[in-house]
């Protein structure tokens, strides 16, 4: 019933403040998830960690574009096979 996200951040050098971050969204609607990640964010300052925000949101609106592309060849191939093989009974 819900979209949820799981972050986990693990440090890679503490002292530079760079860490591994790992997004992981679940829509359990839908039964779908994705999982986006940087393996070297900096998060030194405010802008550093909303741009490494925004760079996980992009990854995730690419997947979901291409996903959607996929999802409507695919449903339309099952679709006109399936009327074709039925027609042919």
């Amino acid at each position: 019933m819900a979209i949820t996200w799981t972050v986990k951040i693990t440090p890679v050098n503490i002292s530079r403040k760079i860490v591994r971050i790992s997004a992981t969204r679940t829509d359990d609607v839908l039964l779908t998830t994705f999982t986006a990640g940087m393996l070297n964010a900096d998060i030194s300052t405010q802008q550093k960690k909303n741009e490494a925000l925004d760079i996980l949101w992009a990854k995730y609106q690419t997947q979901a574009a291409r996903q959607s592309q996929i999802d409507s060849i695919i449903g339309d191939l099952e679709t006109l096979a399936s009327q074709n093989l039925e027609g042919r009974e």
